[in-house]
């Protein structure tokens, strides 16, 4: 996913990065330029087919709607305590994912804003020379692209289901509803501290739901104190 991309030939590399690599599926959200283009399609070589079947949609809530699993690569730490991961060190950890993954990248001028990075689930960065650190975009898709580019499909037994970005969302709605009846400042969401805590947890799906009927559970004692427990 290249979230506001602003020059259309690193649009066309990136498609070439990936077709070279075996991968298909692009979403561009909300692009700076104009796309389709010509200077993207002349870039992308042999790669054209991955930008005629791009998405193109407006927010990167959107476009992480369904996804398992999301990744944003950026150089800007979220806090000191986000573990952040190589390229070799993601490949392991999507090796034991399970459903859509999405790789999140950056504008060109910018990278991703710190909500953009707080949508996201993990976090990846390339080790650079700090008297160089810029890498054109294009050229960080095909570093992911290559590392990416092997078998990340183990066996069954191995797989973990995680839960959906909806669902994700969904559960810390329920955080920030049950802190606002606490009358905690700041509440829920108000503090991406708290949101942070319970992405980095990487929980499976079963887990996420026993805290979402925990969650619920104790909404529904707040809202009707005297009430009586369901069967």
């Amino acid at each position: 996913m290249l979230v506001r991309p602003s020059v259309p030939g690193n649009i066309g590399a990136t498609a070439r990065a990936m077709k070279t690599m075996g991968h298909h599926r692009l979403w561009l959200v909300s692009p700076d330029t104009e796309f389709p283009h010509r200077e993207a399609t002349r870039r992308a070589v042999e790669a054209a087919d991955v930008l005629e079947t791009a998405t193109v949609v407006d927010t990167l809530a959107e476009a992480l709607a369904g996804c398992q699993l999301s990744v944003a690569v950026s150089a800007r730490r979220r806090h000191a305590d986000w573990p952040i991961l190589s390229p070799t060190e993601l490949k392991d950890r999507l090796g034991r994912a399970e459903g859509e993954i999405a790789l999140v990248f950056g504008p060109e001028s910018s990278g991703l804003s710190n909500e953009e990075l707080y949508q996201c689930r993990l976090q990846t960065i390339i080790a650079s020379n700090p008297r160089c650190p810029s890498l054109n975009l294009s050229h960080a898709v095909q570093i992911y692209a290559w590392e990416l580019a092997g078998d990340l499909n183990p066996a069954p037994a191995d797989r973990v289901e995680r839960p959906t970005q909806e669902q994700v969302d969904h559960l810390l709605g329920q955080v920030d509803k049950l802190l606002e009846k606490l009358d905690f400042a700041p509440a829920g969401l108000g503090d991406p501290r708290l949101a942070a805590v319970l992405q980095r947890a990487d929980l499976k799906l079963a887990d996420w739901s026993l805290l979402e009927g925990v969650l619920y559970r104790a909404l529904q004692r707040l809202s009707d104190p005297g009430g009586s427990e369901a069967p």
